[in-house]
């Protein structure tokens, strides 16, 4: 036996072996995976147990290396005692992993103990003596360990262990669950315990049996199944100290702890997000740095907590970058055996995003409130539009009908001004021939018959006035114009009943000569009439133009009976509907007096008659164009007649504010 150790350093006592290499590997691959579970773990017991256990394995395969390479006997000797500290240590690293995976450590802590104190027995006897490892035997693969007399009560204690540590599994299997995540851990280690048992073949060459020592790999695969079941199930002990470590670290809430003087003593990770200092910044601080509220006028803070705990108070906090973070504060005291509170815990809740959706249904309300009013007044409006309406509907009704009673008025009165007439011509014949003298009784009644003739021809003209339509006013005016005061009086019913209004002005219609009440009155006729025939809504389009008639057609020729020549340049107002449109048969029939299509009450037909009276007094032409199920279209044409130089000044406003020329001053034209 090498007296001094230091000359395991000497490399001429070593030679590179081949059947060193897959131990080295295998222990660098058992550490990394010790240490890759300690880490993700976050230092949990059972990976921390599990590491120890990947140390003493790591150990034992750098002390067989060690033997392999050897070519010295005292040499091989020293590295064979190296090996068995890891070795030794085994049984009690194992199986306090296996009662710590099973979370049963406490009932077992005894056991834990004396396992250690054994291990750990074993390795000082080593150094002490070779009554345990003392000399080494020499394979085909190099030098290997050969046990003395007191290895045989280690041996036992080994597989005593172990045998243990797999009985603890196996009750734990046998008593979970059927299917539940305790029996599948407990499985999975069974299987990897015996995996790793087959590692006790290393054992024979001890006793001089030539077979080669590969325990290395089924230890391999015992750790790595362990480590998967760890990394699987998550083997945490939740202790105390366990678990307030992982609340500070996984809550969402800003947590900090101070002492009776309001001095920061502990604080989560949630500072640095949600404020931006870290940790070291804040620790020793006052709480008067976060939040102005704790200021010094607030040095008695603590004293709000001692009562119980305060909770839902509102406090802005200082960001580091700038600014303020409304949060929502909860103090709770830190109670000391009963006495006086030495400390506060304080968890405090981002309100940011609570106060903003806040402020937006405040505002919200505040528009919907205000949508509310506007939608009142608008309703108010649009009662009271319809009042207007039905007033005006009734006025036409009236109109209508007056002019009915006009026209029968004026038929009765040209057919009794005839007989009149004769009786007249007969009173004044008797006259030349009844004596004129004073007191002839005959003379008296033709001149009172003649006097009731007068009387009764007045009363009859005064009706044939009253018949007539009233002279026209004629004077400059915007056709336009004139259409959209029409649509203004009828357009709150249009919008009611889904008529959407295309209007196609030309930028070129001149100033005409024309009575606009009159006209407004055409085109509320109108406009009215193409509203009726859309119950269920549609499309309304006016087209207003001057143009050139290039065409003979009806009433456009060189007859005198005709409204217009060839060439002649007129304004045309075109109103099309999307309704139903009018039968050829009703069409022919459209201008007649009392000629209606509507239900019995609902109309005297005298509307386009009226109308058509009216266009025709301004010297123009209304046509109807229909097809059934195509919608209809009335053309009006008026005559651009030839304008003083005053009434054409008087026009000179135009159209939506554009100066427009007088019709005499524009040949030619039509739609730009």
């Amino acid at each position: 036996m090498i007296g001094n150790p230091l000359a395991l350093t000497d490399p001429t006592g070593y030679r590179l072996s081949l059947y060193a290499i897959p131990p080295v590997v295998t222990m660098a691959a058992i550490f990394l995976l010790g240490l890759v579970v300690l880490v993700g773990e976050r230092r949990s017991l059972v990976s921390v147990l599990f590491f120890l256990m990947t140390i003493t394995i790591s150990v034992w395969l750098l002390g067989i290396s060690g033997v392999y390479c050897a070519i010295i006997e005292p040499l091989a000797v020293w590295w064979a005692k190296i090996e068995h500290v890891g070795v030794h240590l085994i049984p009690a690293a194992v199986y306090h992993f296996t009662v710590a995976s099973l979370r049963i450590v406490a009932q077992h802590r005894r056991t834990v103990r004396i396992g250690w104190l054994i291990s750990v027995g074993c390795v000082a006897l080593t150094f002490q003596n070779d009554a345990l490892v003392g000399h080494v035997s020499r394979f085909w693969w190099g030098y290997y360990p050969r046990y003395g007399w007191a290895n045989a009560p280690f041996l036992i204690f080994f597989f005593v262990m172990m045998v243990a540590s797999l009985r603890q599994y196996w009750v734990e299997y046998r008593n979970a669950l059927p299917g539940s995540v305790d029996q599948h851990r407990a499985k999975s280690f069974l299987l990897a315990f015996g995996v790793g048992y087959l590692g006790s073949v290393d054992y024979l060459a001890t006793y001089a049996i030539p077979c080669y020592p590969f325990g290395y790999l089924p230890v391999l695969g015992f750790l790595v199944m362990a480590a998967r079941t760890i990394w699987r199930y998550h083997l945490v002990d939740l202790t105390p100290a366990f678990a307030a470590s992982q609340i500070l670290t996984t809550m969402d809430d800003l947590l900090i702890v101070c002492d009776d003087r309001g001095t920061i003593r502990v604080v989560n990770p949630v500072v640095s997000s949600l404020l931006g200092y870290t940790e070291a910044e804040l620790l020793g601080q006052p709480m008067a740095r976060l939040a102005p509220f704790f200021s010094e006028q607030h040095d008695n803070w603590l004293k709000a907590v001692e009562h119980g705990p305060q909770r839902d108070q509102e406090v802005p906090f200082c960001a580091k970058q700038g600014g303020f973070v409304d949060m929502s504060v909860s103090l709770s005291p830190l109670p000391h055996q009963g006495h006086a509170p030495v400390g506060a815990v304080l968890i405090a809740r981002d309100i940011r995003a609570r106060k903003q959706a806040e402020q937006t249904q405040q505002a919200l309300a505040a528009a919907a409130a205000a949508a509310g009013a506007a939608a009142q007044k608008r309703a108010e409006e649009l009662a009271h539009a319809c009042e207007e309406l039905k007033r005006t509907q009734a006025l036409l009704i009236q109109a209508e009908k007056m002019a009915a009673i006009g026209q029968l008025a004026s038929g009765t009165a040209h057919e009794v001004r005839n007989p009149l007439s004769i009786i007249k011509l007969g009173a004044e014949q008797l006259e030349r021939i009844v004596p004129s003298q004073p007191g002839h009784q005959e003379a008296e009644i033709l001149a009172l018959m003649k006097e009731a003739v007068t009387r009764a021809d007045k009363i009859i003209r005064g009706m044939l006035d009253f018949s007539r339509p009233a002279n026209l006013e004629l004077k400059p005016a915007a056709l336009p114009l004139v259409i959209d005061d029409a649509l203004l009086l009828v357009g709150t019913q249009l919008a009611t009943h889904d008529i959407r209004v295309i209007k196609e002005f030309a930028q070129d219609v001149p100033v005409v000569l024309l009575d606009e009440n009159q006209m407004r009155q055409v085109f509320i006729n109108l406009i009215l009439n193409a509203f009726q025939a859309m119950p269920h809504g549609g499309q309304l389009t006016i087209r207003c133009l001057r143009t050139t008639l290039e065409t003979v057609a009806s009433q456009v020729g060189r007859r005198r009976s005709d409204a217009f020549q060839p060439g002649e340049s007129v304004v045309v107002c075109e109103i099309s509907d999307t309704g139903p449109g009018i039968s050829e048969d009703h069409l022919t029939r459209i201008f007649d007096p009392f000629f209606t299509t509507k239900p019995p009450g609902q109309g005297t037909g005298l509307g386009l008659t009226i109308t058509r009276v009216i266009v025709e007094q301004h010297g123009g032409l209304i046509t109807i164009d229909s097809q059934a199920g195509r919608g209809t279209t009335v053309r009006v044409m008026l005559p651009c007649r030839a304008l003083t130089s005053e009434s054409a000044g008087a026009g000179a406003a135009g159209v939506n504010g554009i100066p427009t020329p007088p019709c005499a001053s524009m040949e030619g034209g039509g739609l730009p």
